[in-house]
């Protein structure tokens, strides 16, 4: 049986955006779960982008396994990481990824390459390297997630599928 993989926002948007280090992911996409806080997450990227919340949502629930939803002991379990991850600041919706990655006993699959540095019980897979540190100063999150933001390859009135 194969392993049970959790997607982080970033990485799935990393899909929908067709960025590099996104074919390491399709291979995955069959034993591939999401926390419903990331697929919000994705949602709102999406629909932001100029898909339709409708076909947002069908399209991520096409390409991931199961969308699990957020429950008590995970919140429990992201509470906690909180104190675990400093210097890095994470996000509620990275320590929701990561708590459900727990939860299940999976690795988690992200783009996001501060994660490499955790030293929390959950396998991480960064999906691609760092590039080097622009000038200006980002926080974390922004910088994980600031590719996705802008122009990227994907355009709503195409078939993403």
């Amino acid at each position: 049986m194969a392993s049970k993989v959790v997607l982080d926002a970033s990485a799935f948007l990393a899909i929908a955006n067709r960025e590099p280090g996104s074919d390491r992911i399709y291979p995955l996409l069959k034993q591939s779960y999401m926390s419903a806080v990331n697929v919000a997450e994705v949602l709102q990227k999406l629909t932001e982008k100029g898909m339709g919340s409708v076909k947002a949502d069908e399209y991520v629930r096409q390409l991931v396994k199961e969308v699990v939803e957020f429950d008590h002991p995970q919140a429990v379990i992201a509470a906690s990481l909180a104190s675990k991850v400093i210097p890095i600041s994470l996000s509620f919706g990275d320590r929701a990824c990561l708590a459900l990655g727990k939860k299940l006993g999976a690795h988690v699959v992200t783009a996001n390459h501060e994660w490499s540095g955790l030293n929390i019980d959950v396998r991480i897979d960064v999906i691609r390297i760092p590039l080097p540190a622009p000038n200006r100063s980002l926080d974390s999150h922004a910088a994980s997630h600031a590719d996705v933001s802008g122009g990227g390859p994907f355009r709503p009135s195409e078939n993403p599928l």
